[in-house]
C-alpha cells in the first residue's frame, strides 16, 4: 500500500481511539448548565480495529450528565421549585466498511448495536396553602425514572485524514430503539405555620406509586452526532 492509499485505507491489525467533541460544544455553548431543561451533555470516547484495510469493528462507550434549576413561578410560589439531574452510561458495538472519496476524504458505512442505562431525578418543593382548607403547608415531591434501552444504529459517515495518524470523522445515522422505564414517586405533605419556611428533606417521603413501568420503541434520524478527533496507531 503505498502512502496515496494509505491516506484513505488503514493498514490491517491497526487501532484508531478518538473522542467526540459534543462535551466542548456544550461548554463553549454554555448549554451545559441553565436554560428551561436539561441538555444532557455527553462524553463519547471510541475505538476501531482494523480487521481488513478497509473494515473495522467499532467499539464505544458513552455518558452523559446535567444538573438544571429553575425557580418556581406557579405551583409553589413562595420557594424554590424544581431541581432535576440527569446521568447515563451505554456501550456500542459495530461493524463499518470504508470506502475513498477523494484524495484525503473517504466514506463509511456499517451498523452499532447500543446498551444505554439512564437515570432521571426530579425534585419539586416549596411552601404554599391548601385550597380548601387554606392551610400553610410545605409539599416536597421526588420522581425517578431508570431507563434501560436497546438500539440498533445503521449509520453513514465522513472523515478527513489530516496526516497519516490523525483523522476526523463524523456521521449521521438511524435509531431503532427499545425501552422499558420504571418510574418510582414520592411525596410528602405536612401543615406548617409559616408558609415561607422551606426544609428539604420535610417529613420522611410516602413513596405512593412505584415500580410504574414503560415499554417503548423508538425510530428517529440523527443528521449530526458529533465530530470525533481520531489518532491512529
Amino acid at each position: 500500500m503505498d502512502e496515496r492509499d494509505s491516506l484513505i485505507s488503514s493498514p490491517k491489525d491497526s487501532w484508531m481511539v478518538g473522542i467526540n467533541t459534543h462535551l466542548f460544544q456544550s461548554f463553549v455553548t454554555e448549554d451545559l448548565f441553565g436554560g428551561d431543561s436539561l441538555k444532557a451533555a455527553r462524553i463519547e470516547f471510541m475505538g476501531r480495529k482494523q480487521v481488513k484495510n478497509n473494515q473495522a469493528l467499532r467499539f464505544r462507550l458513552f455518558g452523559g450528565f446535567d444538573t438544571f434549576f429553575k425557580e418556581s413561578k406557579s405551583n409553589f410560589p413562595n420557594a424554590p421549585g424544581r431541581e432535576e439531574t440527569f446521568r447515563s452510561i451505554g456501550t456500542v458495538i459495530g461493524y463499518e466498511w470504508q470506502f475513498r472519496i477523494a484524495s484525503r476524504w473517504y466514506g463509511y458505512y456499517g451498523m452499532d448495536l447500543e446498551w444505554n442505562l439512564a437515570r432521571r431525578k426530579k425534585i419539586q418543593y416549596g411552601a404554599g396553602f391548601m385550597t380548601e382548607e387554606n392551610i400553610p403547608t410545605q409539599r416536597y415531591e421526588r420522581h425517578i425514572d431508570l431507563e434501560n434501552s436497546f438500539s440498533g444504529l445503521p449509520f453513514f459517515g465522513i472523515g478527513f485524514k489530516v496526516t497519516e495518524r490523525l483523522l476526523v470523522t463524523a456521521e449521521s445515522k438511524i435509531v431503532l430503539s427499545y425501552s422499558h422505564k420504571k418510574r418510582t414517586f414520592e411525596e410528602s405533605i405536612m401543615e406548617n405555620p409559616d408558609p415561607l419556611t422551606v426544609e428539604v428533606p420535610i417529613t420522611p417521603p410516602v413513596k405512593y406509586q412505584d415500580d410504574i413501568l414503560n415499554k417503548d420503541w423508538l425510530f428517529s434520524f440523527l443528521p449530526y452526532n458529533g465530530v470525533v478527533i481520531n489518532y491512529r496507531f
